[in-house]
C-alpha cells in the first residue's frame, strides 16, 4: 500500500476490528449480562447497577463505564468525597473483562485487515503508519506474522517508543538508548504505528514517584499481567486501558503524551488519510481535536484525500464537521480497495 511519494495514514477504530476475521465487539456490544452471572465481576457489576440506575449491560457502552470509573476515583469526579473502596476493585475487574472479551487467537491472521497491513506496511521502510484506538491485538498478531521483531517491524518499533522492553516483571530491563533525547527526527521519514487509548498486553506503575511510571510495558508473552508487583517501588501494576474522554490521562500516563504528538504529526503529513470504524462521538473531545488541529494545520499546498469506510452516513458528517473537508466515503474495506 506505499508508494514513494505518498503517505498513507490508515486511523482505526472498533468498527475496523468488528470487520476484522476475529469479529470482535463494538464498544456498545462487548458488555453481556451472561459474563457477570458467575461472580467473577462482583464489584464492576456492583459499580454500573450503582452508577448507571439500573440499565441493562447490553445497552451500555463501555467507554461510559470505563470514564463514569475514573471519575469517581478522581477526587474532582467525585465532588470531594473519598472514593468507595469497591470502586478501585471494579477498575481492576474491568480491566481484566475487557481482556478477556478482546482476546484473540494470535497464531492467526486476519484475510480481511491484510489487504492493507501487509509485510511491506508491517516493516520499518514503510512510510505509511497506522493509528487505532483500540484496546485489541488485532493489529500486533498482523504485524508478527508478516514480520517477526528481530527483523524489525513497526511493532517492535512502538515497543522501542514506549520506553522499555521488560522481560519479564521480575526480570532484566533493557533500556532503549536513542542517539537523541527528542523523537529520533533523523526517523520521522518512518512511518509509526501508535495506539493512542493503550492496550490490553500494556502494564505500567501507577506510582508517580516510581521511575517506572513513566514509560509503559508491553507485555509480549502475556505471562505478566495486572496486579503483579513493580520491581522498583512494589506497588502493584495495571493494564494501560484509557476512557476516550481522556480525563486527566496525560498526567496518569505520561507516555501517552508523546504517543498522541506522533500521531498528530502522521496526520498533519500525510497524503491520503483513511479512516474506518472511528465514530467521533461528542464525548472524544480528544480525538476530534487531534484531527482538526492536524488537518487545519496543513501547509494548504498540501493536497489530501480523506476517506471515511463506514456502514453509518453519520460518521462522514461529523468528519466534515470537524475538519471542513467533506471524505470520499466507502461501505466497505472491499469496496474502497476496488476503486
Amino acid at each position: 500500500m506505499t508508494n514513494t511519494s505518498q503517505k498513507a495514514v490508515y486511523f482505526l477504530g472498533a468498527g475496523a476490528s468488528a470487520a476484522s476475521d476475529f469479529h470482535l465487539p463494538t464498544m456498545d456490544g462487548i458488555l453481556r449480562e451472561k459474563d457477570f452471572a458467575g461472580g467473577e465481576y462482583d464489584n464492576l457489576n456492583q459499580f454500573i447497577k450503582d452508577k448507571f440506575c439500573g440499565q441493562p449491560l447490553e445497552g451500555l457502552n463501555l467507554e461510559e463505564v470505563v470514564t463514569a470509573i475514573e471519575l469517581s476515583m478522581d477526587t474532582f469526579g467525585s465532588l470531594g468525597k473519598h472514593p468507595e473502596p469497591y470502586i478501585y476493585e471494579a477498575r481492576t475487574e474491568l480491566n481484566k473483562y475487557v481482556a478477556n472479551r478482546l482476546e484473540i487467537d494470535t497464531t492467526k491472521g486476519c484475510t480481511k485487515l491484510e489487504k492493507i497491513i501487509t509485510s511491506q506496511m508491517a516493516g520499518r521502510s514503510s512510510a505509511d503508519s497506522v493509528i487505532t484506538l483500540n484496546y485489541d491485538l488485532v493489529i500486533d498478531t498482523l504485524i508478527k506474522k508478516h514480520i517477526p521483531k528481530e527483523a524489525g517491524n513497526k511493532l517492535g518499533r512502538l515497543h522501542d517508543l514506549l520506553g522499555h522492553d521488560l522481560r519479564g516483571i521480575g526480570g532484566p530491563v533493557v533500556t532503549y538508548e536513542a542517539e537523541s533525547p527528542s523523537s529520533w527526527s533523523q526517523d520521522m521519514n518512518i512511518g509509526f504505528y501508535l495506539k493512542l487509548h493503550g492496550s490490553i498486553n500494556w502494564l505500567y506503575c501507577p506510582n508517580p514517584n516510581c521511575g517506572h511510571h513513566q514509560i509503559f510495558f508491553p507485555n509480549q508473552n502475556m505471562d505478566d499481567k495486572p496486579g503483579d508487583l513493580c520491581t522498583l517501588c512494589g506497588v502493584p501494576f495495571v493494564s494501560v486501558i484509557v476512557p476516550p474522554t481522556m480525563h486527566k490521562t496525560f498526567e496518569k500516563f505520561p507516555k501517552l503524551g508523546f504517543l498522541w504528538s506522533l500521531a498528530y504529526r502522521e496526520l498533519n503529513t500525510a497524503d491520503r488519510i483513511v479512516v474506518f470504524g472511528v465514530s467521533f462521538a461528542p464525548s472524544d473531545y480528544y480525538l476530534r481535536w487531534l484531527l482538526k488541529k492536524a488537518i487545519t494545520d496543513r501547509d494548504r499546498e498540501n493536497n489530501l484525500t480523506l476517506i471515511n469506510i463506514d456502514t453509518n452516513p453519520g460518521v462522514c458528517d461529523e468528519i466534515k464537521k470537524i475538519t471542513g473537508i467533506e471524505p470520499k466515503r466507502f461501505l466497505s474495506l472491499d469496496e474502497y480497495l476496488a476503486k
